[in-house]
């Protein structure tokens, strides 16, 4: 017997979206450079030739879950934030949105900000890259300040989102993304004094 896969057949299209989301999980949990074509290959029940049909090098299959990774985010985040105009529940409802895209695909968070073993200063650009991207999407919805004042706040924003995001990954998620989303969101609106306050009254 052999354990070469046994390959069903899937639209190009489709098999492609396979192997992107079976890539993000396998790199997730082993980090790029234990990760090998094979690795995916066999996680996705193909063979490493129909592998190299979609991807070019370990490489290109980075950059593109790298990049499809970072649309999914954003989507979340604009969807939720269609439902409502008022600045505020706007806000924590993106927040919602961010949030609830990691509780739905955790991989998602050892891929982005777990990539401490990316040592190619390309992928690593690459990676910077998108995450700025992201900055400047939150900087352009900052209408009221001026440009420079709008990226430094967003790059402040999108700093305590991961670093609250990173907590709530390694605290087990105990906290609901609704709380979360809601706590974030008081940090950003009212500052460390209006979680105090807001602590103090529930107390």
């Amino acid at each position: 017997m052999t354990d070469t896969p046994t390959v069903s057949r899937l639209p190009a299209p489709e098999r492609r979206e396979q192997l992107l989301e079976t890539a993000l999980h396998v790199i997730a949990r082993q980090g790029f450079h234990q990760t090998s074509m094979d690795d995916v290959a066999k996680k996705a029940g193909v063979t490493k030739p129909v592998l190299y049909q979609h991807f070019e090098s370990k490489q290109e299959m980075y950059f593109l879950v790298l990049r499809e990774t970072i649309d999914q985010l954003q989507k979340s985040i604009d969807s939720r934030r269609e439902s409502s105009s008022n600045v505020l529940e706007w806000t924590e409802l993106g927040i919602l949105g961010f949030f609830k895209f990691f509780e739905d695909k955790p991989d998602a968070f050892n891929f982005l900000f777990g990539a401490s073993d990316i040592q190619e200063a390309e992928l690593r650009h690459e990676l910077r890259k998108l995450q700025d991207n992201l900055t400047i999407r939150m900087a352009r919805n900052m209408q009221s300040l001026d440009l420079e004042k709008s990226v430094a706040t967003a790059s402040g924003t999108f700093g305590l989102l991961v670093g609250m995001l990173r907590h709530w990954m390694n605290d087990g998620q105990r906290k609901s993304v609704e709380d979360m989303a809601h706590l974030t969101s008081k940090m950003l609106t009212r500052g460390l004094m209006g979680v105090i306050e807001e602590f103090s009254q529930d107390s």
